[in-house]
């Protein structure tokens, strides 16, 4: 629960999140492959529509006492950056875990990583 979640669309596909360990690897590698994305159909993420497929996952993350938003990028399987756009900073958020889901209305979704936040439409 704390390390994947799994998303079901109005239509009927599916969307699973899951951070990898990348314990032990450079901030670099941390950067840029703290997750995985796989999705069943389309899903719009950083304002970028997204076809059938997997990617990588990473946030850049700002130094610990900042307000700043922090950067997060979506790889495709070659390694090669398909978005990037800025994780919401969100301090009201009550319990933060390493990965969480919120549903925001019917059809968007708050993928959080900690306090940081990407508005996900399937």
């Amino acid at each position: 629960k704390r390390n994947a979640a799994l998303l079901t669309a109005p239509s009927g596909h599916r969307l699973v999140v899951a951070l990898l360990d990348t314990a032990g690897y450079s901030s670099q590698v941390q950067e840029k492959y703290m997750g995985m994305l796989i999705n069943e159909g389309p899903v719009v993420i950083c304002e970028k529509q997204l076809g059938v497929g997997s990617f990588g996952m990473g946030m850049k993350m700002p130094p610990a006492e900042s307000d700043a938003d922090a950067d997060f990028f979506l790889y495709n399987q070659a390694g090669q950056k398909v978005c990037q756009c800025a994780a919401k900073k969100d301090k009201e958020l009550k319990h933060p875990v390493p990965l969480q889901v919120v549903l925001k209305g019917e059809k968007t979704a708050i993928l959080y990583l900690g306090r940081y936040g990407v508005e996900i439409k399937p």
